[in-house]
């Protein structure tokens, strides 16, 4: 038999069935439900550590420059809540708050305001957020969200009595969602 007849006769065989009512779909499988991946979010409340090394942790602040609770959320805080801070250099659109506790020899400028609102931004696959801000001075953050955990670097630099500039390392873990008033419960009066 030639290639074109067998062609022809799988041709009619394929028709046949066809008419017949039967598919020439694959076999059915079984659906499998359809899992949805949703990207990390920041927003929570996270346990924060400023460590002068990598040689700290979250969970250890024996060797810590600043230590205590982030909070990020996904919209700006409520103007009531900001109002609690004594101050913010980030103007009305702030997502995230601190209550920080700082060593006396720390070398960075993180949490030399023990309680404040912050703003971060996603730039990449980091985040972006200050620890400290004044006209003159700041802790810049960049880190890395992996699960719950975020680690990045913290860069403090000031120009009173000329330019200065020290880096430290940031290590946090979320703790649950995020909760403002947390940053707020041990803040200070405004203008104190």
């Amino acid at each position: 038999m030639s290639s074109g007849t067998m062609f022809g006769a799988l041709l009619a065989t394929l028709c046949l069935s066809v008419t017949q009512g039967q598919s020439l779909a694959a076999p059915h499988l079984p659906e499998q439900p359809q899992r949805v991946v949703k990207a990390p979010t920041l927003a929570g409340t996270y346990r924060l550590v400023v460590c002068a090394t990598s040689s700290c942790s979250a969970t250890d602040t024996t060797r810590a420059l600043a230590w205590g609770i982030i909070v990020f959320t996904d919209t700006d805080l409520p103007a009531a809540t900001r109002a609690r801070f004594r101050r913010s250099f980030h103007g009305n659109a702030v997502n995230g708050c601190f209550a920080l506790s700082r060593s006396p020899r720390s070398g960075s400028l993180a949490g030399l305001d023990s309680n404040d609102v912050t703003v971060w931004r996603k730039e990449g696959d980091q985040y972006t957020f200050t620890l400290y801000r004044s006209p003159d001075a700041a802790t810049d953050v960049r880190a890395t969200l992996i699960g719950d955990t975020l680690q990045g670097i913290a860069k403090s630099w000031e120009v009173t009595g000329g330019y200065s500039q020290s880096t430290a390392v940031v290590h946090a873990i979320r703790t649950g969602s995020a909760d403002p008033k947390l940053c707020t419960r041990a803040a200070p009066a405004k203008g104190r």
